[in-house]
């Protein structure tokens, strides 16, 4: 445990992977303290509504060791879930439409395609069924039903997981600017604003879309791509169940049911970190294509920006540094974050308590010969 000053590990970054990586370190009995220059979730993590969908892509290939990563993510939830009486979250299952011919005989073969498990995960509906059932939607080529789908109110559960943390021993430094340097001794030193100075020898980097500006770590070919979403009112309940996955997504929990996320664009290149008129009139075609009998009764529109990080392959990326010791990092979840931090975070404190190795699908390996 920590004495005074001196932690066993350093996490720097409070948002989603972050919270989990710290989560996982103090499950084995270590001593924690997560910094992070912004509040808990005040990055990509931060998005209004977001979906656990295994179901990824425009042919709804199954995502990277999927039943693991939703067990793990859905048994996170619902440790924080009770611990507060504030709903946050719901498997309530994402309705994929397929709105081309093209994309309908894509989704046809993905139940089988993909080795999905049974049709707790994935199940094909024709036309008829489609149009039967979810009478709302235009014209479909039929579509994907993926039940093992959840949505969740990131803001709430950031907020409630962070408190869950900090009460449990975690120390946290946020809303601080810091500074770190390495002693001979191979201890950091990390120098927080308005706070005595902290020792460690594991920093582990879950900073988002701020890796960039680390220059450990500009061998990764990172990207960060700006994302902006759309949160809609509506004076009635909308006739929904399920969010729905079409060209973006459709968030939608039955607690706040005249609520409607839509997300996201993918702005690369950006030259502000603002919303802009341009992005709202971008995630309103998006509805008008989707949900086209909606437009004409939003009572009131709120847009959100953030900035996620994503790799050339579109795989996250963890472990340690090639070269530098003590330094880790769990970066590039990309649209993923919510489906894959728990996973990946569990195999990175594995790898560094336990010596486990990594998948190469996700270890930072895969780039140090680069």
């Amino acid at each position: 445990m920590s004495t005074d000053n001196r932690f066993d590990y350093v996490v720097l970054g409070a948002g989603i992977a972050g919270l989990n990586v710290a989560d996982q370190l103090h499950q084995r009995g270590k001593s924690v303290a997560v910094i992070d220059k912004n509040s808990p979730g005040g990055g990509a993590s931060g998005a209004p509504l977001v979906l656990m969908n295994p179901a990824t892509g425009r042919r709804a290939k199954m995502a990277w060791r999927a039943e693991e990563a939703v067990e793990l993510g859905a048994s996170i939830l619902k440790k924080v879930q009770e611990k507060t009486s504030t709903p946050f979250y719901k498997k309530n299952g994402v309705l994929r439409p397929a709105l081309t011919e093209k994309i309908g005989k894509d989704f046809s073969r993905a139940p089988k395609k993909y080795e999905w498990p049974s049709e707790e995960w994935i199940r094909w509906m024709g036309k008829g069924e489609l149009e039967d059932r979810y009478p709302f939607l235009p014209d479909t080529f039929g579509g994907l039903l993926i039940p093992n789908g959840y949505t969740i109110d990131s803001k709430i559960f950031i907020e409630e997981f962070y408190k869950l943390l900090g009460k449990s021993g975690i120390q946290f430094f946020t809303d601080c600017d810091y500074s770190i340097s390495k002693e001979q001794d191979g201890v950091f030193q990390i120098n927080i604003e308005g706070v005595d100075s902290i020792l460690t020898k594991q920093v582990i980097y879950a900073v988002g879309a701020g890796i960039s500006d680390i220059d450990s770590w500009d061998f990764l070919p990172l990207e960060n791509v700006k994302g902006q979403t759309l949160t809609l009112y509506f004076e009635k309940e909308l006739k929904m169940q399920h969010s729905i996955s079409s060209m973006g997504y459709f968030a939608f929990l039955p607690e706040t049911p005249n609520k409607l996320v839509i997300g996201s664009t993918y702005e690369h290149g950006y030259t502000h970190l603002n919303t802009d008129v341009a992005a709202k009139e971008k995630l309103l075609e998006k509805l008008q294509n989707t949900l086209p009998g909606l437009l004409s009764s939003i009572e009131k529109t709120e847009q959100w920006c953030g900035v996620r990080v994503t790799t050339q392959d579109h795989k996250p990326i963890i472990g340690p540094h090639y070269a530098e010791k003590g330094i880790s990092v769990i970066t590039g979840l990309g649209s993923k974050g919510m489906i894959h931090s728990c996973l990946l975070a569990k195999l990175l404190v594995d790898h560094l308590e336990k010596g486990q190795p990594i998948d190469q699908t996700v270890s930072s390996e895969r780039f140090f010969n680069r």
